[in-house]
C-alpha cells in the first residue's frame, strides 16, 4: 500500500473512531482547556514575580557604562538578574511539567482507549511517566546549554555565536524531541519499559510512515494557525477560533498517531 493511501486510510479510520465515540473528543478538549487555564493562571503569578528582574535587566542594558569598573558592576547585576529570572522559569517549568504529566497522561490514555479499547493502565502509566522524566531532563540540559551561550552573548560586545543561529538550532532540536516524545506517547500502552524506550527510536528512525504522519500534523497545524489568524479581530474571537479549530485537531491527531503506529 502506498503512503498516500495508507495515510488517507489512517486519517479516515481515526475520524470514524471519534465520530462513533464523541466522549473521546469532548473530554480531552475539556481537559486541554483546563490545562491551558491552569498554566495561564500559574504563569501570570510567576510573571509578576519576574517583572522587577526584567525591568532591572532592561535598565542595565539601556544604561551605558561610564568606565571599566561600572561595566564590571553592570555585568554582575546582569548576571544576578538573569539568575533570578532563570530560577523563576525553573519553578514554572516544574509546575507545568506536573500539570502536563497529569493532563496529557489522561488525554493520551483516553486516545489509546479509543483505538485499542483495552489498555494496561499500570504499564501505560509507568512508560508515560518515565518518558516525561527523561524528556524534561533532556530539556533542562539543553536549556542550560542555550542559556549559557545566550548569557555569554549578552555579556560580551561581540557575540561568540549568532543568536539567530542559536535560536534556529533550539527550534530544530525541540521539533525532533517532540517527534520522539509523541511516538513514545503513542506506544506507551504497548511495551514493557525496556522495550518501550528502545522502540521509540526504532520506530521513529526506521518507520517512514511515522515521519509522513508527523509532517502531516505539522503542516495541518501551520494551516490551522493561519485560519485562526483570519478570525483574530479581537482577543475573544482569537480564543474562540482557537478552541473551535485547534482543540479538536489536537485530540484527533493523538488518535491518528496511535492508529498509524499500532501495527508496528
Amino acid at each position: 500500500m502506498n503512503q498516500t493511501k495508507l495515510q488517507t486510510n489512517n486519517l479516515k479510520q481515526s475520524f470514524e473512531l471519534l465520530t462513533k465515540s464523541p466522549f473521546y473528543l469532548a473530554i480531552p478538549i475539556l481537559l486541554d482547556l483546563i490545562f491551558l487555564f491552569l498554566v495561564g493562571f500559574i504563569g501570570s503569578i510567576f510573571t509578576t514575580k519576574a517583572i522587577p528582574y526584567l525591568q532591572n535587566l532592561a535598565t542595565i542594558q539601556s544604561t551605558p557604562a561610564a568606565d571599566t569598573s561600572a561595566m564590571i558592576a553592570q555585568q554582575t547585576q546582569l548576571a544576578s538578574a538573569l539568575t533570578h529570572i532563570v530560577l523563576i522559569l525553573l519553578q514554572i517549568v516544574l509546575v507545568v511539567f506536573i500539570l502536563w504529566t497529569i493532563f496529557q497522561g489522561i488525554n493520551w490514555f483516553l486516545a489509546t482507549k479509543c483505538v485499542k479499547k483495552k489498555v494496561n493502565i499500570k504499564k501505560y502509566s509507568l512508560n508515560f511517566l518515565t518518558l516525561n522524566i527523561i524528556w524534561i531532563i533532556l530539556i533542562a540540559i539543553l536549556a542550560k546549554f542555550f542559556f549559557e551561550i545566550t548569557l555569554k552573548n549578552l555579556l560580551t560586545s561581540t557575540p561568540i555565536v549568532s543568536q539567530s543561529l542559536v535560536n534556529a538550532i533550539g527550534i530544530i532540536i525541540s521539533i525532533i524531541l517532540l517527534y520522539f516524545l509523541f511516538i513514545g506517547y503513542s506506544i506507551s500502552y504497548k511495551y514493557k519499559l525496556k522495550e518501550f524506550l528502545k522502540n521509540i527510536f526504532k520506530i521513529g528512525i526506521k518507520d517512514f510512515k511515522i515521519i509522513i504522519a508527523y509532517l502531516i500534523i505539522v503542516v495541518s497545524f501551520w494551516i490551522a494557525k493561519f485560519i485562526v489568524q483570519l478570525f483574530s479581530l479581537s482577543f475573544a474571537s482569537t480564543i474562540i477560533a482557537g478552541i473551535i479549530i485547534l482543540m479538536p485537531l489536537i485530540t484527533f491527531y493523538r488518535i491518528y498517531l496511535i492508529k498509524t503506529i499500532e501495527k508496528n
